[in-house]
């Protein structure tokens, strides 16, 4: 009897000790389990803090963008007054070139004769300056002081000005001269 009591006492002290294996083993895994739940508690911390910067960062731009956009409203709104009044002032510049263009009309209606009335009038000739000592004009500059192209005759209204264009001697420099109507613009000489 004593062995089977020694093998049934063996039994116990052999589950006992798995048991006790057991929970030490289950004891690690959890000490494992706090150590890994520490951890997430402190990784889900530092995202909640890096989720209020990043919130208050958002929360940031969110004002600025609305400050921008309230501004590109108000921006919008005198662009669109300001359109409004120059589309108005289009309005009566066109309204005033229209009067205009009727008024030319009429003109040229009541002035239509005015150009045949011209053609029948016919410049007057120059009289010839007789040739004198004093006589600053030239035969030949009194022709070129006729202007080709309008006829104007008016001497103070040719001027005369250094051609450098055209050089007459080169030693001591000299230039010719040209004419300028002072009506049309032509040139020559």
């Amino acid at each position: 009897m004593e062995n089977s009591d020694d093998k049934a006492n063996n039994d116990y002290k052999q589950k006992f000790l798995d048991l006790t294996n057991d929970m030490i083993h289950l004891n690690k895994q959890l000490d494992g389990l706090k150590k890994e739940k520490e951890e997430l508690k402190k990784n889900l911390e530092n995202l909640k803090a890096e989720s209020d910067k990043e919130k208050v960062s958002l929360n940031k731009k969110i004002s600025e963008l609305e400050k921008k956009n309230n501004n590109l409203t108000e921006r919008v709104s005198d662009l669109e007054k300001e359109n409004v009044n120059m589309l108005r002032d289009i309005g009566e510049f066109e309204n005033e070139n229209i009067r205009l263009k009727e008024a030319v009309t009429e003109f040229e209606k009541e002035n239509a004769s005015i150009p045949e009335k011209f053609a029948e009038i016919k410049p007057p000739i120059p009289e010839r300056v007789e040739k004198s000592e004093d006589a600053w004009i030239s035969e030949s500059e009194e022709k070129r002081r006729i202007c080709p192209k309008c006829g104007n005759q008016n001497l103070r209204q040719i001027r005369e000005i250094i051609d450098k264009t055209k050089i007459i001697s080169d030693y001591p420099k000299m230039y010719g001269k040209k004419y300028i109507c002072g009506e049309c613009g032509t040139e020559w000489g």
